[in-house]
């Protein structure tokens, strides 16, 4: 095990705290090596998104803490702390003893993606939840990466602070982790695809309107200097235009040409995630 490949699986942490939408997990980030996972395979599971690690503490489902501390060369997942510190210490397998996982156990000889180990956890929740009586078996879900549409089509309704933009980003986010896991486990290939098919052509939507809506900023930002040149204002104020100005998308505008959902298997292949 290298640290190149340690250093892979820190992006993959951090990339996934910037998932939202997943029908049955929510991430929260502490730090490059430590990931806060929740899981909640039940029927009433909805997608969240937390804005402290705290709000995960309360919703339904089990939490675990992944961690990539560069001094144990490997990955592991732990239970989380009770006091949401950090599980920082020397030795943490001192006071914490890390869940006994295939796909951790196995990391030196073979290492893995995030996306590997969150699958075997995610079925060792379900097993978990099932023999303590609180989830039916034949409730037991059969693609752990499912996506709530919900959240994709309602966002206001469970954040307001929603807009296009930031759906944006988060339809990036999530249609470039399932077209990972897509190419790399064709056991959910069925699924995963349905989904793709509903965000891809979301996501190309909303860059349009964010494409809009950094014009009228700019128009705003214009409108506001010109404005301040008539009355001979300048200096420090003046700067407040150009900050608008600043806050635009423009790296969006060269998104143009209208893109349509993928229609078979190897459009998800030979799609770059660039591209979103």
């Amino acid at each position: 095990m290298t640290s190149s490949q340690m250093d892979s699986f820190m992006s993959d942490m951090l990339e996934a705290s910037a998932l939202q939408g997943l029908k049955y997990f929510a991430f929260f980030c502490r730090g490059k090596e430590e990931l806060t996972t929740l899981i909640n395979p039940l029927p009433s599971a909805r997608a969240i998104s937390p804005n402290v690690e705290k709000d995960l503490s309360v919703c339904e489902g089990k939490t675990y803490l992944v961690t990539s501390y560069y001094r144990c060369r490997t990955p592991y997942v732990y239970p989380p702390s009770k006091s949401l510190r950090p599980l920082r210490k020397q030795h943490p397998e001192a006071n914490e003893v890390p869940y006994d996982l295939v796909s951790t156990q196995n990391w030196r000889q073979r290492p893995v993606r995030l996306w590997v180990i969150l699958d075997e956890l995610f079925f060792f929740t379900v097993k978990e939840l099932a023999d303590a009586g609180q989830l039916p078996p034949d409730a037991s879900p059969t693609n752990p990466f499912k996506i709530d549409r919900e959240f994709f089509t309602y966002p206001v309704r469970r954040q307001p602070r929603f807009n296009d933009a930031t759906l944006y980003v988060t339809t990036a986010s999530t249609i470039a982790f399932l077209r990972l896991v897509y190419l790399g486990n064709p056991k959910y290939e069925r699924e995963i695809f349905e989904d793709l098919q509903f965000l891809i052509p979301l996501h190309f939507r909303l860059a349009r309107s964010a494409v809009a809506l950094s014009r009228e900023t700019r128009f705003a930002a214009t409108s506001l200097r010109e404005e301040m040149e008539r009355l001979g204002i300048a200096g420090e104020q003046e700067s407040a235009a150009e900050s608008i100005g600043s806050t635009t998308l423009h790296e969006l505008a060269a998104i143009s040409t209208p893109v349509v959902a993928p229609t078979s298997p190897l459009d998800l292949v030979a799609a770059s995630p660039a591209a979103l």
